[in-house]
């Protein structure tokens, strides 16, 4: 006895075309696809309520086997599943498998695997499919990321994504612990929790997850970030920059030098990370009510928070020295005439964003390669950008001239942050200011 099916599947013209409809009984919700194969349908001959072409031709009768054998298919679906939903009967087909023996015709699910998903959600980063995403490039990296690293695996990304569960989450942090050497393993653990969490959200697994991957996290000393000594650093501002060519490089190639070397010395003297230095405009320098010239910016680390944290760090003589050198050098406004600053960007745009993050990626290369550079005449090995903030937060909590709460304010940063990374280094600043005065 033929069970009673939930949805509805007949055939219907559709501005030129034929469709195939499927509609959850008893709503108004349907959905429809195209019948693939039929190009030009004699709709004159159309017959609405048999759902084939009423005439004898070569291609009416071709046409009428394409409608039969699309059709044929939704409705095995359709009657061996019993799929509760329109929506339903779509993913059942999409993962259909027909099997034909003999006399019969079956439908076999093939079900979505984790690699599946994944790879599902990776395309949708790559488009931008199915939501707005603000930085498409970054989550779309660490889904990749995740994806390698499971294929290497070779049995959790085989697995249903229904089926997905604890087990899965210890064998993945065993692997990355046995296999990896512990490689990643936070990132790695928590992009897998959260396909986990995905799926879930998406009806696709009712698993649970008890296992507490961070308690297994290796345990390894950081290393610690050397700073610049101030002798360095005055070595670094002084040095001739021509020694670093020979006679066959352009002029050009020196004034880029100069500016990166600008570009570093800025990051020092104002504390600033090197993502919101490069976005730094004219506009962004005001006079405070005392009278002091500051910039004042949003951080683009909490750009994305609900309570937009604003940043105003008084402007040093070395810094305000800079950005006269630079002064309307740029036509877009900014202080750092880099090329990457003469497009106009769109930043709530995720293909304008995906290629500023390219550009902007392929500046701090050639700075941090020019750095490189200069490791030898400063006696100082791995020199990147990152050190110059590191070192401006290691001079001032030495000299102690700003209150810890200051120096976190002008660097747009937390006094937490100060206390478990600066604090540490050697330095008696406990004794001069009272975190538990803030």
């Amino acid at each position: 006895m033929t069970q009673k099916t939930n949805v509805n599947i007949r055939v219907a013209p559709l501005n030129g075309k034929l469709y195939l409809f499927v509609q959850t009984k008893g709503t108004s919700t349907q959905r429809k696809r195209l019948i693939p194969g039929i190009e030009e349908p004699d709709l004159q001959h159309w017959d609405a309520k048999d759902q084939c072409f009423k005439i004898a031709t070569e291609k009416a009768i071709s046409d009428n086997s394409t409608i039969r054998t699309f059709r044929n298919g939704f409705e095995l679906v359709n009657e061996q599943f019993l799929p509760e939903t329109c929506d339903e009967l779509l993913r059942l087909y999409n993962n259909a498998v027909l099997v034909k023996n003999e006399s019969t015709v079956t439908v076999k699910i093939k079900k979505t695997t984790l690699g599946d998903f994944i790879n599902k959600m990776i395309e949708e980063q790559r488009s931008c499919t199915g939501h707005f995403i603000k930085k498409p490039s970054s989550t779309y990296q660490q889904y990749l990321n995740l994806f390698r690293k499971l294929e290497n695996e070779g049995r959790i990304i085989e697995t249903p994504i229904d089926e997905i569960e604890n087990a899965h989450c210890i064998q993945f942090s065993d692997y990355i612990l046995r296999q990896l050497n512990g490689t990643n393993y936070k990132n790695l653990m928590k992009w897998f929790v959260a396909v986990h969490n995905k799926a879930v959200e998406q009806g696709c697994n009712r698993n649970q997850f008890t296992f507490k991957a961070s308690a297994n996290a290796p345990k390894k000393d950081a290393p610690r970030i050397r700073s610049l000594s101030k002798e360095q650093l005055a070595k670094f501002e002084e040095f001739d920059l021509s020694q670093l060519v020979n006679g066959s490089t352009p002029k050009k190639t020196v004034r880029q030098y100069d500016l990166y070397r600008d570009f570093a010395l800025f990051l020092y003297e104002m504390k600033l990370r090197p993502i919101d230095t490069v976005k730094l405009a004219y506009d962004n320098i005001l006079v405070d009510d005392q009278g002091t010239v500051i910039i004042e910016y949003v951080p683009e680390k909490k750009k994305n928070y609900h309570a937009k944290e604003v940043v105003q760090a008084p402007m040093t003589a070395k810094a305000k020295a800079i950005v006269r050198k630079y002064k309307g050098q740029s036509s877009k406004g900014y202080i750092f005439p880099f090329a990457l600053n003469e497009y106009d960007w769109d930043y709530t745009n995720p293909e304008s964003y995906k290629r500023h993050y390219s550009k902007w990626n392929r500046l701090m290369e050639q700075i941090n390669t020019f750095l490189h550079k200069m490791e030898k005449p400063l006696k100082f090995k791995g020199l990147t950008l990152y050190m110059f903030r590191h070192t401006a937060f290691t001079v001032a909590c030495k000299e102690m001239k700003e209150s810890y709460f200051e120096i976190a304010s002008h660097g747009g940063t937390s006094v937490k942050m100060l206390e478990d990374h600066y604090v540490a280094t050697g330095y008696n600043v406990k004794s001069k200011f009272n975190i538990s005065n803030i």
